[in-house]
């Protein structure tokens, strides 16, 4: 189950998943990417691995991303999605 876990959190597989879940629904939230989590160290986990891949993909170009307030949630959209 651990190594299913670690498998899981590579960060590119968390890319690749990013991008297709942004091109299926064209927008979500950071928190959202936690939500499967069962506990509260697991979400941290996704919540941080997933922020490595949203920084890696905002880099490239490839998403946008906004936060209407400080301690507000990320929303990330695709390209297509602001045209």
């Amino acid at each position: 189950v651990k190594v299913a876990v670690e498998q899981a959190l590579r960060i590119e597989n968390v890319i690749e998943k990013l991008l297709q879940r942004i091109q299926g629904i064209q927008s979500t939230t950071l928190q959202s990417l936690a939500d499967g989590a069962k506990t509260l160290e697991e979400k941290k986990k996704l919540l941080i691995v997933n922020f490595i891949a949203l920084l890696e993909l905002l880099k490239t170009g490839s998403l946008f991303a906004e936060q209407s307030s400080d301690s507000g949630d990320i929303q990330i959209s695709g390209k297509s999605t602001l045209s």
